[in-house]
């Protein structure tokens, strides 16, 4: 949506970010301008770029969510969202920015951003000059502080390190939920259903961050019910193919899977992906995989 699609809106609290993964950090920025909207009797707003500003230049940095994805959580925290063009924002400067789009389209009473927030025309201005730009027409400004979890930062960067070295456990605790994808289910080669373990075959999104090659205890979500499941991701070394996909097996569930979008999760990596001699040494690997992800989860129960 360009700037001038913008509907006018009444007053409004606004929550800025790129909320790449929904952390902690971004979750207090979400909470706080949903609250000052509820004690104001206004709308809340979460104002997020079409595109992440690193990849609209061309970086690949593994986006921790779709897009999609972003907004339904967002929605779910209680907050509209409102996409705008990273394409034609870019240009804004500063002054532009608070003015053109913070007070004349969204007329927000006030804005709430994170400690490292940045915007304007090269990512020049930072948090304290959102601030002073905004004083000049009345906009209160909430600035976030680091944020911490069991004494470590929370920041979009470090969930993405945790995340290719295979620590899923920590960089769920980090982002206050499990690591997950909502993706639509493929045709495989069928060689997990002649082994006794059919999984439902899912691609990753070019712009994903794509986790560590290996075997995760998983949940799967199918029509509103959650299975318990186990999921490798990563090039199937033993049948090599050349393509990097998610396949899952689900527990306890038997039925045609193949176009539904379905929700994986994964909760703990438990091996290293491992090229087998054959496919029977592969089937008594997976049978001992079920075992470790079944007695997780009973674990946590």
């Amino acid at each position: 949506m360009k700037y001038n699609e913008i509907s006018k809106i009444e007053y409004s609290a606004v929550a800025l970010g790129n909320f790449d993964g929904l952390h902690a950090g971004h979750r207090s920025v979400l909470n706080k301008a949903k609250n000052y909207s509820l004690d104001n009797n206004i709308r809340a707003i979460a104002l997020v770029f079409d595109v992440h500003p690193k990849t609209y230049f061309g970086k690949r940095i593994g986006l921790l969510m779709t897009d999609e994805d972003k907004k339904k959580f967002i929605r779910d925290i209680g907050l509209e969202t409102q996409t705008v063009s990273f394409d034609e924002f870019r240009d804004f400067s500063a002054e532009e920015f608070v003015e053109i789009v913070l007070k004349n389209k969204l007329n927000a009473k006030a804005v709430f951003c994170g400690f490292n927030y940045h915007f304007g025309k090269g990512g020049i201005a930072d948090a304290k000059e959102l601030e002073k730009i905004c004083s000049k027409y009345g906009i209160e400004v909430y600035v976030n502080e680091e944020t911490f979890v069991d004494g470590e930062k929370v920041n979009s960067s470090r969930l993405r390190e945790l995340l290719k070295s295979g620590d899923v456990e920590k960089a769920n605790k980090l982002m206050t939920q499990n690591f997950s994808y909502f993706l639509e289910v493929v045709h495989g080669q069928k060689r997990g259903r002649s082994m006794g373990f059919p999984t439902a075959n899912q691609y990753f999104p070019p712009d994903l961050v794509i986790p560590k090659f290996g075997v995760y205890a998983s949940t799967t979500e199918i029509d509103g019910k959650i299975y318990h499941s186990f999921t490798n991701i990563g090039s199937r070394p033993t049948f090599p193919e050349n393509d990097v996909r998610s396949e899952t097996h689900i527990f306890d569930f038997d039925g045609d899977l193949y176009g539904k979008v379905l929700r994986v999760s994964l909760h703990k990596f438990m091996r290293e992906e491992v090229k087998f001699s054959s496919p029977e040494d592969l089937v008594v690997q997976l049978k001992k995989d079920k075992k470790t992800a079944e007695e997780y989860f009973s674990a946590k129960e």
